[in-house]
């Protein structure tokens, strides 16, 4: 038998991205849970876009924006405790179309 090598580049060819990475879902449902302790993302973008359900506006900051929302949902803890997070998160979030949980969206 011939030996193979897989070889795979994390540049999404391999994510199921639609209709949004599964990793920025995962933030936008950490703004909407942080919200309750922060009273000012309800007029501060792009929360506030993410708090009212337009994802066209809280994409429209590009890059900055989504590294904003990354900083405010994942800094100041433990990795146990962002662990923690991510796997309850999984427990319960489906994917926003197929209505389906994201460990059965895979290739």
């Amino acid at each position: 038998m011939a030996e193979r090598i897989a070889t795979f580049d994390n540049d999404g060819t391999l994510w199921s991205e639609q209709p949004l990475y599964f990793q920025l879902l995962f933030i936008v449902d950490r703004v909407k849970a942080l919200a309750p302790q922060h009273p000012e993302w309800k007029t501060e973008e792009p929360f506030r876009s993410v708090l009212t359900g337009d994802m066209k506006g809280a994409l429209a900051g590009g890059q900055a924006g989504v590294v904003k929302m990354l900083m405010a949902t994942h800094a100041g803890m433990t990795t146990d405790e962002f662990d923690k997070i991510v796997t309850d998160w999984l427990a319960t979030a489906r994917h926003p179309k197929l209505n389906r949980p994201y460990t059965e969206m895979v290739y």
